[in-house]
């Protein structure tokens, strides 16, 4: 594998991280709004966070287990 090629995976991998990093920061920067509309409290809003989670893990542990079987770079 080239340097240049491999610097591409690197920055690729990178900004999927930061994707998904950025998405988790969006849930909670919109906590308030969760909660003024939905009249919830501090264990409501703990559970939209946390429902939210475990629904990106599970579909993260889907996408690996697709990738496995398809191969990575055409399930990416």
């Amino acid at each position: 594998m080239t340097d240049l090629r491999r610097h591409a995976v690197l920055a690729t991998c990178c900004m999927a991280l930061a994707l998904v990093t950025m998405d988790a920061t969006i849930v909670n920067v919109a906590l308030p709004a969760i909660r003024a509309d939905l009249h919830a409290g501090v264990a409501g809003l703990q559970w939209s966070v946390d429902g939210y989670t475990v629904v990106a893990a599970s579909l993260l542990m889907l996408g690996g287990s697709i990738a496995d079987r398809f191969g990575r770079k055409r399930t990416f």
